[in-house]
């Protein structure tokens, strides 16, 4: 269970730095495949989707940190959320593979560990949908 519980860490983390690395790679990708590299949602509604505009504000934070001082600076309020619960994971995960030789309870907290991140998904894409076109 140990070896299970580091891998699906791993996996985790590696997932996070995908999503830290997307606004970085976005701008090279949309030169590539300008195509492929849009908002399905938007492509066949013509509206923007709850996370329009998520990958654009992180983008421009990367280059800009200041624009962390004024919450009008976002286009989308969902892009600070995902920040703050991208950075907080970020370091969940970071910590637990460091404490994981340590723990005995493997099992318990692997189980609780999966409950809570579906309930703060949930709530994030709550959060999503309340913010959407607000």
């Amino acid at each position: 269970m140990k070896k299970r519980f580091i891998i699906y860490n791993w996996v985790f983390l590696g997932i996070l730095v995908y999503f830290i690395c997307l606004p970085l790679i976005t701008p090279i990708m949309v030169k590539i495949m300008p195509d492929l590299w849009i908002c399905p949602y938007q492509k066949y509604t013509g509206k923007e989707c709850p996370f329009c505009g998520v990958t654009t504000d992180l983008y421009r934070l990367f280059r800009n940190p200041q624009m962390l001082g004024d919450i009008k600076n976002f286009k989308n309020l969902v892009s600070l959320i995902a920040l703050v619960l991208g950075l907080l994971e970020f370091q969940y995960r970071i910590i637990i593979l460091i404490t994981v030789k340590k723990i005995k309870r493997i099992k318990g907290i692997f189980i609780t560990d999966i409950i809570i991140h579906i309930l703060l998904i949930s709530i994030f894409f709550s959060l999503a949908i309340y913010f959407w076109n607000k």
